[in-house]
């Protein structure tokens, strides 16, 4: 048998159904390979766990602040002990290209970071379109001065190292910690590695960008400052790469969805570019 030596950590607040599609999408990946264990309320520990009998459940640290305090308490202690490491919602599931990622660290020593695209799925679970994305990581501060988020964790591992290195997730923000994240990594050279392959679904459920909309536009300003990320002539002309890069994507999510899923494209056009 192959030990296991990715770690997943999934934080939930365990009242989504859709935590169980979450976990039988990693174990059909690569069941023998993946440690994956639930952070949650102390509350929904034992029911959880009694649902999963062959996953970790933990409970969330005391006075818990926010997701990226439960990743930590469910990473950090244990990364030193594999090789991989990565964080997934309990809306979001693994696609069979994710063993893709997998390949590449096993394969490339050099490699720090390997990611792909992200699917975009309605609430019924249809495929909507796929993300936009580009081989070019170093843009990714570029590109977020414009609203543009390069790539996301869902379709994402790393290495270990990488974690530890960086100490895990700042807890100074509640929504974009993860790309407060990425912006340190590739600060740090962290060599990254694109492929492009659709290795993960996201669901959009209506409202779920928009409800926190103040506190995003809070962190954003936060993160900016932090980063320094600004809109220059720079950002513009590799926003307009890019845009050139991703057409044929553009143009299949109008010809690849009917107008009953294009109603959840343009709900969320503005958020996902």
């Amino acid at each position: 048998m192959v030990s296991k030596d990715i770690l997943i950590v999934t934080a939930t607040l365990g009242d989504r159904d859709t935590l169980e599609r979450t976990v039988n999408s990693i174990k059909t990946v690569s069941t023998d390979r993946v440690a994956h264990i639930i952070v949650c309320p102390l509350d929904k520990v034992s029911i959880i766990q009694e649902k999963y009998i062959d996953l970790t459940v933990i409970s969330e640290p005391p006075g818990c602040k926010g997701i990226y305090a439960a990743l930590n308490h469910g990473l950090l202690p244990l990364a030193s002990d594999y090789s991989y490491l990565g964080f997934i919602n309990d809306d979001d599931f693994w696609l069979e290209s994710f063993i893709d990622l997998i390949d590449v660290l096993d394969c490339n020593s050099n490699v720090d970071i390997a990611y792909g695209k992200v699917g975009y799925f309605n609430s019924s679970g249809n495929f909507l379109f796929p993300q936009s994305s580009s081989n070019q990581y170093r843009w990714f501060k570029k590109l977020l001065a414009f609203d543009v988020v390069l790539f996301t964790q869902q379709a994402s591992l790393m290495r270990s190292s990488v974690f530890l290195k960086l100490g895990g997730f700042s807890e100074d923000y509640k929504l974009i910690s993860d790309s407060d994240f990425w912006i340190r990594a590739i600060s740090n050279k962290f060599v990254f590695k694109y492929i492009n392959k659709v290795c993960a679904g996201y669901t959009i459920q209506k409202g779920q960008l928009t409800s926190n909309k103040e506190l995003s536009d809070v962190e954003h300003l936060k993160l900016n400052i932090a980063h320094n990320i600004k809109k220059d002539f720079s950002g513009f002309i590799h926003l307009s790469f890019y845009r050139i890069i991703n057409i044929p994507n553009y143009i299949s999510r109008i010809l690849n969805n009917n107008n009953s899923r294009m109603t959840d494209y343009f709900h969320l056009n503005n958020n996902i570019k």
